[in-house]
C-alpha cells in the first residue's frame, strides 16, 4: 500500500505476483473447477524460469520457453480429461479399441499400447507408441490413410479403428472418407469428435495436430478454425465456438460470450487482443452472475503480467474498477466490511 501525493491510499498488487500463489492454496490432488483454473492460469501466464546458457542463441532460447510452457500446459490438460478417460475405462462394455482412443484423449499413450496388446493387436500397438511423433510418420500414415479411402478400404474398418488411425495420421477432429458413387461403398467422414465435450477435444488438437516444434497457442488457433461456426455460409464469417460453462452439465450448443472461463483464458493466451470483457464474464466460473471474486482475482494478476497493460489502456482501467466496485459490493453485502474496504483501495487513483 502506498498514498500518492494526492493522499489517498491506493494498493497495487507487486508485479512478482503470480497464479502460482493461487494455485499453491490447493492440494495436488484436489480436482475441483477453481483448482483446475489457477492450474491452467499459472501453466499460461506465469513467467518461465529462464535458465539457458547463454552460449544459446535467441531463436533458440525461446524455442526452449515455448517448449517448457507447452509442457506445463500439457500437464494441466492431462489432468483436466483423466476423469473423463476414466469413466470410459470403467464402463465394461466398452471395446479394446475403443478404449485405445479414450486413453489416446488423455495422452496415455503408454496403456494404450499396453491395451492393444492384450487385446493381440501388436501391430497397432507398435504404431501407437509413435504417435504424435516427427512428419515423416504422420505423413506415412495419412499417405496409407488415403489409400485406403481411395480403395474403398474403409467401408469395412471399425469406426473406432478409424478414428485411432486418424489420430495416427495427425487429424484431430475429421477424417475424409470414401466418396465412391457406389452407395455400398460410400461412407461418411469419420467424425472423431462425436459425443466429446470440449477439453478433450482441445485435448486431441493439442497433442496430435500440432507439431513438437509448435507453440502451445498454435493448438488454440487450431481449435478455435475446427470448431469456428459460420454465419453466412461463405466461409469469411466465423463465430467462435463457446460451450457451455462447467456447472451446466449436458449442454452442448453455443453459450454466447459466457462460455467456460478455462476457453476463455486459452484464447487470451493465444491473442492478446481476445476480449477481457468475455474473459472476465462472473458466469463463466461459476453460477451466480453477481459473484465477482474470481473475475476481479484474475484481472489483478493479469494486469501485473502487464498481459494488456492497463495503465495504457482507458477501457480496461474501467472493466478494473468496475470488477472492483463490483466486488466490493459484493463483499459488502455479505458484511465483510474489512476486506470490501481493501478491495475499494485497488481503485484507479485518476478514475478514468
Amino acid at each position: 500500500m502506498v498514498s500518492p501525493p494526492t493522499g489517498i491510499p491506493v494498493v497495487r498488487p507487486l508485479e512478482t505476483l503470480s497464479f502460482q500463489a493461487f494455485v499453491a492454496e490447493f492440494p495436488p490432488q484436489d480436482d475441483t473447477f477453481e483448482a483446475s483454473l489457477w492450474r491452467l492460469a499459472s501453466a499460461l501466464f506465469d513467467p518461465i524460469p529462464s535458465d539457458v546458457s547463454t552460449e544459446v542463441d535467441d531463436q533458440k532460447a525461446v524455442w526452449i520457453s515455448d517448449l517448457r510452457r507447452k509442457m506445463k500446459i500439457g500437464d494441466w490438460l492431462q489432468g483436466a480429461v483423466a476423469h473423463s478417460v476414466e469413466n470410459v475405462m470403467l464402463d465394461g462394455s466398452t471395446t479394446p479399441i475403443a478404449q485405445v482412443f479414450s486413453l489416446l484423449s488423455g495422452n496415455q499413450v503408454q496403456r494404450a499400447a499396453e491395451v492393444a496388446m492384450d487385446a493381440g493387436d501388436f501391430h497397432l500397438a507398435t504404431l501407437i507408441a509413435q504417435i504424435g511423433g516427427d512428419k515423416l510418420f504422420r505423413e506415412t500414415m495419412f499417405q496409407q490413410w488415403m489409400t485406403w479411402v481411395n480403395e474403398g478400404a474403409d467401408v469395412f474398418m471399425d469406426e473406432e479403428y478409424k478414428k485411432v488411425y486418424a489420430l495416427l495420421a495427425g487429424e484431430a477432429t475429421r477424417g475424409v472418407g470414401s466418396k465412391s458413387k457406389d452407395p455400398f461403398l460410400k461412407v461418411q467422414d469419420v467424425d472423431i469428435t462425436k459425443d466429446m465435450d470440449w477439453k478433450r477435444v482441445f485435448a486431441l488438437v493439442f497433442w496430435y495436430s500440432c507439431r513438437v516444434e509448435d507453440p502451445a497457442s498454435t493448438a488454440v488457433e487450431y481449435y478455435n478454425e475446427t470448431t469456428a461456426k459460420e454465419l453466412d455460409g461463405s466461409g469469411q464469417a466465423l463465430k467462435l465456438f463457446n460451450p457451455a460453462p462447467w456447472y451446466i452439465q449436458g449442454v452442448t450448443d453455443d453459450w454466447g460470450n459466457e462460455g467456460d472461463g478455462l476457453l476463455h483464458l486459452l484464447r487470451l493466451f493465444q491473442n492478446p487482443d481476445y476480449s477481457f470483457a468475455d474473459t472476465l464474464s462472473p458466469r463463466s466460473y461459476n453460477p451466480q452472475k453477481l459473484d465477482y471474486r474470481i473475475p476481479w482475482q484474475l484481472y489483478a494478476v493479469l494486469s501485473t503480467l502487464k498481459l494488456q497493460d492497463p495503465a495504457e489502456s482507458k477501457e480496461l482501467r474501467m472493466l478494473g474498477d468496475k470488477l472492483t466496485v463490483a466486488y466490493s459490493m459484493q463483499l459488502e453485502n455479505e458484511e465483510s466490511i474489512d476486506s470490501a474496504a481493501f478491495v475499494l483501495l485497488h481503485l484507479n487513483d485518476d478514475m478514468w
